[in-house]
């Protein structure tokens, strides 16, 4: 995690300061940007496609979830957001009404950078700090991007950590798959996929420890529609366990049990949408 995390800055620095400008292909789908508004980010997560100096965007996710992101130096963006319905929750309070600890509703901060190699592939980078009910998280990640006339293609590896509740934990590893297709005129068509790939060693309370071996995955497939410095997207999205393995042992080391917890899928819509302020 803090390999991944140290390497991530260190090309958010380096492409600020070595990184070319953005200049895609004539023939590529972000020539265009009206287009280039509407492919350069999936559902929730931006693509390896840099955002332009001073450009300022606000992203909403699900009605609740309010981002700002803004491009700070060349090649390089930083975001903000926070979550409406997380932070309207009821939070636990002490006898006088004050609220206990620091738990607080879904905050996030991040940094975004990305480095055209070719006119048609990108590498970028991200930070994500995250902050949830007492839980602070972060989550690193490289991604690659290749654009074509009409459409783009992005994959995503990651890292996430978290400390909370007097616990540090390393989370699973996770990879994005995304795809976004111009369909014509004002209509794209788009593809996200989340998944992680393994699970982690956790310490529990009184010197308990238990391992947590899961497959988790999220699919979201839709149309989004573009026009000028607006973009709607509607889909529907797919989130679910479809396996959990735990082995619980004591503090001598000796196993207590194991449990296999199998989810269902849970389907929802998805609405989401994006303006271009400048």
């Amino acid at each position: 995690m803090k390999i991944l995390a140290t390497l991530s800055l260190f090309f958010c620095l380096l492409s600020s300061l070595l990184g070319q400008s953005f200049s895609p292909s004539k023939d590529s789908l972000a020539s265009d940007p009206s287009i280039a508004f509407a492919g350069d980010r999936l559902f929730i997560s931006r693509t390896a496609i840099p955002m332009e100096k001073g450009e300022l965007v606000y992203q909403n996710i699900l009605l609740t979830g309010q981002r700002v992101h803004y491009g700070l130096l060349k090649n390089v963006s930083i975001n903000a957001g926070f979550d409406v319905w997380t932070w309207l929750l009821e939070r636990p309070t002490n006898k006088d009404g004050k609220l206990e600890g620091d738990e607080v509703g879904i905050t996030s901060l991040g940094i975004h950078a990305g480095i055209p190699l070719t006119k048609r592939l990108f590498v970028g980078a991200d930070i994500q700090l995250g902050a949830f009910q007492g839980w602070r998280v972060m989550a690193s990640a490289i991604s690659f991007s290749w654009i074509t006339r009409k459409a783009s293609y992005t994959l995503k590896l990651g890292k996430t950590g978290g400390m909370g509740d007097g616990i540090t934990s390393d989370f699973p590893w996770y990879t994005e798959i995304g795809f976004v297709r111009q369909m014509g005129g004002k209509w794209s068509y788009l593809i996200q996929l989340a998944a992680q790939l393994e699970g982690g060693d956790f310490p529990g309370p009184t010197g308990y420890s238990y391992s947590n071996r899961i497959s988790q995955g999220l699919l979201i497939t839709g149309a989004r529609w573009h026009k000028g410095r607006h973009a709607i997207d509607i889909g529907l999205g797919a989130y679910g366990t479809v396996g959990r393995y735990i082995t619980f042992r004591e503090p001598e080391g000796s196993k207590i049990s194991d449990r296999i917890i199998r989810d269902d899928i849970i389907p929802a819509p998805y609405v989401g949408y994006t303006f271009r302020i400048r």
